[in-house]
C-alpha cells in the first residue's frame, strides 16, 4: 500500500506490480473466471485508490485495451455457447452445462463492462490513445448483440440476456465518451479503420 508521501521509486514499483498483474490477467483468462475477475479487481482498485500518485505513470491505454479485449473475448464465447445451445436445442434447458457456462461467462463479461465504465470515468483525461479501441468495442458490441445480421444465429431469449448484460453498461460509457473530444474526433475521422465485418455492413 502506498502512502501519500511515497517516493518516486515506490510509485514506480507499484506501477510495475500493476502492469505485471495485468499480464497475469491475459494468462489466466481461460483458466479460472473467479481468479481472472479478482485479479482485475486488484488492478483497478489499486490504480484508482492511489490515482493521484500513479496516474502519470500508469499505461492507461494498456489497461483499457486489455479490458476491451476481455469484453470481446467473453462476448465471443457467449455467442458461441448460444449457437451451440441452438443447434442442440438446449437453449430452454436452464440446468444444462452449456447454459450454466453461458451464464457464468456472461456475468464475467458484464463485470468487465462495468469495470471499463468505472475506469474510463475516473481516468478519462488519460485515454486519448484508447479512443480507437473504445470506438471499435462499441461498434462490435452493438453489431453482435443488437437485433440484426450479426446476432441472427443467437436464440431470442439468449440475445435478450446478452443485451441486458452488455448494452446496459454501454449506455453510460457512450455518454461519457461523447463528452470527450478525442473520442468524438476518432468517431468522426474519415480514415477510421473499421473491422472487415462492419465495413461490409456499411
Amino acid at each position: 500500500v502506498l502512502e501519500p508521501e511515497a517516493s518516486e521509486e515506490e510509485v514506480v514499483d507499484m506501477v510495475s506490480v500493476l502492469h505485471n498483474m495485468l499480464e497475469i490477467c491475459s494468462v489466466i483468462s481461460n483458466m479460472d473466471h473467479a481468479l481472472h475477475a479478482n485479479t482485475w479487481k486488484f488492478v483497478i482498485k489499486q490504480s484508482l485508490k492511489h490515482q493521484s500518485l500513479l496516474e502519470n505513470h500508469l499505461r492507461h491505454n494498456d489497461i483499457v485495451c486489455s479490458l476491451c479485449q476481455d469484453i470481446l473475448i467473453t462476448l465471443h464465447s457467449c455467442l458461441q455457447l448460444a449457437e451451440q445451445m441452438k443447434l442442440s436445442g438446449s437453449q430452454e434447458d436452464l440446468n444444462s452445462a452449456e447454459y450454466k457456462l453461458f451464464q457464468k461467462t456472461l456475468k464475467l463479461s458484464r463485470f468487465f463492462g462495468n469495470t471499463l465504465v468505472h475506469y474510463t470515468k475516473e481516468c478519462m483525461a488519460f485515454l486519448a490513445k484508447s479512443c480507437s479501441s473504445l470506438h471499435q468495442l462499441c461498434l462490435q458490441i452493438y453489431s453482435k448483440v443488437s437485433p440484426g445480421a450479426y446476432s441472427s444465429s443467437v436464440p431470442e431469449t439468449l440475445r435478450e440476456e446478452l443485451a441486458r448484460s452488455l448494452l446496459v453498461p454501454m449506455d453510460p460509457l457512450i455518454v461519457q465518451l461523447l463528452s470527450y473530444r478525442p473520442f468524438v474526433e476518432v468517431v468522426l475521422a474519415r480514415n477510421q479503420e473499421l473491422p472487415a465485418d462492419l465495413t461490409a455492413a456499411h
